[in-house]
């Protein structure tokens, strides 16, 4: 049987903080803890975000003032009216601002659209009712726009690929939650924004944040909130080397952004995990890892949708629990020691290693401290909580939820003579359950610059590169196009 100090590191994984409030969503919580710490844990980031590209919840953000956002078209003046879309990085908006020859396909063709597209999600639309389409036949000349925010922006962020058009379920929230009336039809991706931005600015939020390759901004108004930087006229240039920096940008946001970019309102996060009448159950039994909302009647969804918009109309100023900062401090003391446990090549001495070094902190060794296990689960339990416990008389109804869900699950100690081989098995699935994005990454640092750590991220990438990501060439990036 594992070691005694084995079983307690294990029962922290099944602790639970009764607090005061029993409130709708409470139980809920609890049984989808390990989903909810990852939407926390993941919101922003790119690496995360793609491991679980299915996002279940929505956060308020806030972008201050002079931060610049870059746009690819083929106009040479600012859209007017209407929604357009912006990206964080420049290698990402240079993708769509190449210019055209005159016999080249276009993207709503066959011959051009790439393989993870929905059947009809691309049609040719003219520039009265959506975006500006490139003329076929003649050469056209395409534009890169910077603009820079004239004053703070409010945007609601979709967690997830949510930028991902695929049959996965990756924009299942926005379709199914934002926009009212979603009969099941394909949308365009121009329809889709023009219905959620008026869920947006009905709560005074200016646009959307989503993820594929990169994160974007769907904005809804580019005359309001925007100053033009620069706009400046571009070469033809769609080639292996502009799709492989797009991708190294996207690869610089896999743990996040710099300070100032955004503020997450961690407190006005709303997420389908903690309804327990919101079915998460993907339809596809092939997919279970994948959460889908597919399976629930739109009137089942329109209290998250009624939530999140009174979170965004009453939030006007963040005054937020940092609660990624949380799942930041757990992930880095845990996520390493479980990973080591779990390798082949430990053993028996080096599995009780790594859990004395996370418990002896924890422990009073005096012989008058009497029980030893529920003592030492609660003091390394309450650690991570303590510094939130601080503003608990400001906390939102979201705070609350998110607090419960600190439950984790208890692992049963199995009765067995092996201790190497159980204490192992217990932590593999452990980890198994947890899903933490950092047990994804390459296991070799790319060693050349020509390369980076690669895993799917829409529109490129195959199923490979998904479940087991590794070292990739520009030249095998840009043929990672398949149905993922």
């Amino acid at each position: 049987m594992p070691p005694r100090s084995f079983h307690i590191l294990l029962a922290l994984f099944g602790t639970f903080r009764v607090g005061r409030v029993a409130s709708q969503g409470v139980v809920t919580a609890r049984e989808r803890a390990p989903q909810i710490f990852n939407a926390i844990h993941n919101a922003m980031r790119q690496w995360g975000s793609s491991v679980h590209h299915n996002g279940m919840s929505l956060f308020p953000v806030r972008v201050p003032v002079g931060n610049l956002f870059y746009h690819g078209t083929i106009l040479a003046e600012r859209r007017k009216g209407g929604p357009e879309w912006l990206s964080f990085e420049p290698e990402h908006a240079a993708g769509f601002s190449r210019s055209w020859e005159a016999d080249e396909p276009r993207p709503w063709q066959d011959t051009y659209r790439s393989t993870l597209l929905r059947t009809g999600s691309q049609r040719v639309f003219d520039t009265a009712t959506g975006p500006p389409r490139i003329p076929p036949g003649r050469a056209v000349r395409g534009h890169f726009h910077t603009y820079a925010a004239n004053r703070s922006l409010r945007l609601i962020y979709i967690d997830g690929m949510s930028a991902g058009n695929s049959e996965f379920g990756s924009m299942d929230t926005q379709d199914l939650v934002l926009i009212d009336g979603f009969d099941g039809d394909t949308l365009d991706d121009w329809e889709r924004a023009s219905k959620i931005c008026s869920f947006a600015q009905s709560a005074g939020a200016d646009g959307m944040i989503r993820m594929e390759a990169g994160f974007e901004v769907v904005y809804c108004d580019f005359e309001d909130g925007l100053d033009i930087v620069s706009i400046m006229g571009q070469r033809n240039a769609r080639t292996v080397s502009g799709t492989f920096e797009w991708m190294r940008a996207s690869a610089e946001r896999y743990e996040g952004f710099e300070p100032g970019r955004f503020q997450v309102d961690w407190s006005g996060m709303v997420s389908a995990l903690w309804h327990s009448d919101i079915n998460i159950t993907n339809p596809d039994p092939l997919r279970p890892d994948l959460p889908r909302l597919s399976g629930n009647p739109q009137q089942s969804l329109r209290p998250m949708a009624n939530r999140f918009h009174e979170v965004l109309k009453s939030r006007q100023e963040f005054e937020t629990v940092h609660w990624q900062a949380v799942t930041d401090r757990i992930d880095a003391m845990f996520g390493p020691r479980l990973e080591a446990m779990a390798r082949s090549s430990a053993n028996a001495t080096t599995i009780r290693h790594q859990v004395d070094s996370l418990l002896d902190r924890f422990t009073d060794f005096s012989p008058q401290w009497g029980p030893r296990r529920r003592r030492i689960v609660d003091a390394c339990a309450s650690r991570h909580l303590r510094l939130p416990l601080v503003s608990e008389t400001r906390w939102t109804p979201e705070d609350m939820l998110i607090f419960k869900h600190w439950t984790l699950r208890k692992m049963l100690d199995p009765p067995t003579e092996d201790a190497r081989g159980a204490a192992k098995e217990l932590v593999k699935n452990l980890i198994d359950w947890l899903d933490w994005a950092r047990w994804r990454r390459c296991d070799d640092k790319c060693e050349h610059d020509n390369k980076l750590c690669f895993i799917a991220m829409f529109p490129f990438g195959t199923a490979e590169d998904h479940f087991t990501p590794r070292c990739k060439s520009a030249e095998e990036i840009a043929q990672a196009m398949d149905t993922f």
